[in-house]
């Protein structure tokens, strides 16, 4: 079983994850471990990478997932790449369990 791609930081959680654009369906998947090591959480959107429509798609998808506003995200690093950090701010014991309700399933 892969490690959590979710970690706590000073003002919330940190995301790890692997975006697949231009999919059939908006969805998350499983949480996988890469060639380095790092467990991340596939996220699959139908938008196209172009101007960031597949970023803001994740936000969203992630924001109606969790029940939490789209402002508590913001990506930190992989605006351009298939590979993101996300951050999500909050209290880490709720959001915890945001991610064990659900985060991590479509």
């Amino acid at each position: 079983m892969a490690a959590s791609p979710i970690a706590p930081t000073a003002t919330g959680m940190r995301l790890n994850v692997r975006l697949t654009p231009g999919a059939r369906a908006a969805r998350v998947g499983d949480i996988v471990t890469d060639d380095a090591g790092a467990s991340t959480l596939k996220i699959y959107v139908t938008e196209p990478p172009e101007s960031g429509r597949a970023n803001q798609a994740m936000i969203r998808l992630l924001a109606k997932l969790w029940h939490l506003p789209k402002s508590t995200f913001a990506i930190a690093s992989g605006h351009a790449g298939r590979r993101e950090v996300v951050v999500i701010s909050g209290d880490n014991n709720e959001l915890l369990a945001h991610f064990a309700e659900g985060g991590n399933k479509a």
